[in-house]
């Protein structure tokens, strides 16, 4: 059992969570990976999905859904290493600026 406090858009939340593992190790090293897969769900999965609404999406082709996918992470790993954190809102001023846009393409 896992539980998360905390205060989130200004109101405090108080959540408990099952989360299972068939790893023997201890408490602390257990909690560090839950952890682990809360950053990677909140940094990736969630953007991906909210940002770029890819659970919303139905494919017909067999590799696009994959296809689609690997594209908004090179998308939304551009805009991190340029430092952009705030994604929505970089997509919605990189779509009308083909001169910003461009560059992203061609730096190392």
């Amino acid at each position: 059992m896992v539980r998360r406090r905390g205060t989130r858009e200004g109101k405090d939340f108080d959540k408990l969570s099952d989360d299972l593992s068939s790893l023997a190790v201890d408490a602390v090293e257990f909690g560090s990976g839950i952890r682990g897969h809360r950053l990677i769900e909140n940094g990736l999965h969630w953007v991906k999905d909210v940002v770029f609404g890819e659970d919303g999406d139905r494919f017909a082709a067999d590799n696009a859904a994959t296809n689609w996918s690997t594209i908004r992470s090179f998308d939304l790993n551009l805009l991190r290493r340029r430092g952009d954190r705030a994604i929505s809102h970089t997509l919605r001023l990189l779509r009308h600026d083909l001169d910003a846009l461009f560059p992203l393409l061609t730096t190392n």
